[in-house]
């Protein structure tokens, strides 16, 4: 399985798109490899399952971490997903962006402004979260040919505030 490995100061947080996990270690990074001190995204280091809830990830695509140490991870149910410090293994998430709840990973759907789709048949493209200098999030819908803008503050499920890439938030495809 590929390995992504994401620096964030002091730690190294890897993407495992086979096992569904975000790792993390506060060890010396080296290529000879680490041991990862918690997983996210799964209960456990050895599990990999694709059941959908608030604490598991399926597909992991992005990660980027806000000035306030949040983490937040996109994943192929078109969720962005934040996880709040202090981190532990199997935590749940504290907020979902892109769905209604935790719970739900329906097929592709058409572009709307608070839902977004990483790939055809719930993602499978990948697709990045990323966070600015003023704490908004930011994601690539790649399905949709957009990127959207959530602001603060979050809440579950809630709308983009801006588009960019389309002229609305209902339309899709290159112009």
């Amino acid at each position: 399985a590929r390995v992504y490995p994401v620096v964030v100061d002091p730690s190294i947080v890897s993407l495992q798109p086979a096992s569904y996990q975000v790792l993390s270690t506060t060890s010396t990074f080296s290529l000879s490899g680490i041991g990862a001190s918690l997983v996210i995204g799964q209960p456990n280091f050895t599990s990999s399952g694709t059941l959908i809830s608030q604490n598991l990830l399926t597909g992991v695509f992005g990660v980027s971490m806000d000035s306030s140490g949040n983490l937040w991870v996109s994943d192929s149910c078109n969720r962005a997903l934040r996880f709040s410090p202090p981190f532990s293994s199997g935590m749940n998430a504290s907020h979902v962006i892109g769905q209604p709840n935790f719970t739900s990973c329906p097929a592709a759907t058409g572009p709307s402004p608070n839902t977004f789709n990483f790939g055809a048949g719930g993602g499978n493209t990948g697709a990045d979260v990323f966070i600015d200098s003023s704490g908004n999030l930011w994601v690539a819908d790649t399905s949709n040919d957009r990127v959207l803008r959530f602001n603060l503050p979050f809440s579950d499920g809630m709308s983009a505030s801006l588009v960019l890439g389309q002229p609305n938030f209902t339309s899709s495809g290159t112009l």
